[in-house]
C-alpha cells in the first residue's frame, strides 16, 4: 500500500508541475485583451452586430459584449469578442471560448460548442 501512495505521489507532483508549466507563458494578458476589445486582427466584429435567432435562442451582439437569451431571459453573457470571419472567440469572465462561424448573408453559421451548448451550433438568423 505505501508503494502505491508513493506513485500515486509522483503521479500528483507531475501533474502539478505540468499544468504549471503549460499555464505560465511570457505573453502579456492585459495586450491579448486589448487586442479583442480594440478590434486588432484584421477582425470584423461590425458583421456580428444585432441579434440572431435560432428557435426560441436569440444571440445578440453589441458593441460592448454578447448576451444568450431564451424567451427573452438572459442565460449567459460575455464582456467581450472577436470574430475575424472564421473564428468566434467569446470572452466571459476572463475565460475564452473558441468556435468556427461564418457569417453568409442574414445567416451565422456556427459550430464547435461541446456538451450542453452544442445547441448553439447551426444557422443562426439576423433578426
Amino acid at each position: 500500500m505505501v508503494n502505491k501512495k508513493f506513485w500515486l505521489g509522483v503521479l500528483v507532483m507531475t501533474l502539478v508541475f505540468g499544468i504549471m508549466v503549460v499555464s505560465c507563458d511570457e505573453d502579456n494578458d492585459d495586450d491579448k485583451k486589448s487586442d479583442v476589445n480594440n478590434n486588432n486582427d484584421n477582425n470584423s466584429n461590425s458583421s456580428l452586430i444585432g441579434t440572431w435567432k435560432k428557435g426560441q435562442i436569440e444571440f445578440s451582439f453589441t458593441a460592448n459584449g454578447w448576451v444568450i437569451s431564451m424567451s427573452g431571459q438572459i442565460q449567459e453573457m460575455g464582456e467581450s469578442y472577436n470574430y475575424n470571419g472564421t473564428k468566434l472567440v467569446l470572452i466571459q469572465s476572463g475565460v475564452s471560448i473558441i468556435v468556427s462561424a461564418t457569417v453568409s448573408g442574414d445567416n451565422l453559421i456556427i459550430s464547435g460548442f461541446t456538451d450542453e451548448a452544442s445547441m448553439l451550433n447551426g444557422v443562426w438568423t439576423k433578426w
